[in-house]
């Protein structure tokens, strides 16, 4: 008996875009993907593998009087899996997850962001923040007959974002990459497991503030 599950999802929401007052922009961005893979060789002589492959992009632009905004981000997320064995009891569980640190936090904001921007008119305050966040878990299992298995998450992870107005400029980059391999292998009668997890992340935030005369 041979079972494989492979589940990829991604959700993309938009906090919001515009030009409220003369000038003034606010525009935040959130993204969730999720990859979730797992293959089951429970008794016999059978093979098994999966792969799952995930783009994530999306970039924002407003421009208000005397200012102007804009940022983007871009990801790639890449998993792959297999169990091949001769009356093995392999199992192959994988997690791999891509979203956010809460960037609204700074500004007072109730809405998780991956990136958030806001610029109070061409003479005020200028500000932006972001953040990537990454969680990536495997298991193997092995038990009685010869057999291997392997497991394999890949992330890349890129945003940046500026902001401009009268007062001041600022830019800023982060980039995550990340790599996480499992394997497992054992002849007849042999017992195994591997467990592996991995956390990441990354914030940033800037102000301009206006100057009182």
């Amino acid at each position: 008996m041979v079972k494989a599950i492979a589940v990829s999802t991604i959700v993309v929401l938009f906090i919001g875009s515009s030009a409220f007052a003369l000038g003034d922009i606010f525009q935040g961005f959130n993204f969730d993907a999720n990859l979730i893979g797992s293959i089951s060789l429970p008794a016999g002589p059978g093979t098994g593998s999966l792969a799952q492959n995930l783009l994530v992009g999306n970039d924002q632009s407003a421009t208000g009087v005397g200012t102007a905004a804009g940022q983007g981000i871009h990801g790639m997320l890449n998993q792959v899996g297999f169990a091949d064995g001769m009356c093995a009891g392999l199992t192959v569980d994988q997690v791999l997850m891509a979203g956010s640190i809460d960037a609204a936090v700074p500004f007072g904001g109730t809405s998780a962001a991956g990136q958030v921007q806001s610029i109070t008119g061409c003479l005020g305050q200028v500000a932006q923040g972001q953040g990537v966040a990454v969680i990536g878990t495997q298991s193997l299992a092995k038990e009685l007959g010869p057999g291997g298995a392997g497991a394999s998450n890949s992330v890349l992870l890129n945003q940046g974002q500026g902001a401009s107005n009268v007062m001041g400029a600022v830019a800023e980059d982060s980039c995550l990459a990340v790599m996480q391999n499992s394997s497992l292998g054992g002849g007849p009668g042999s017992v195994g497991s591997v467990i592996t997890a991995m956390q990441a992340g990354t914030a940033q935030v800037q102000r301009v503030e206006q100057v009182q005369q």
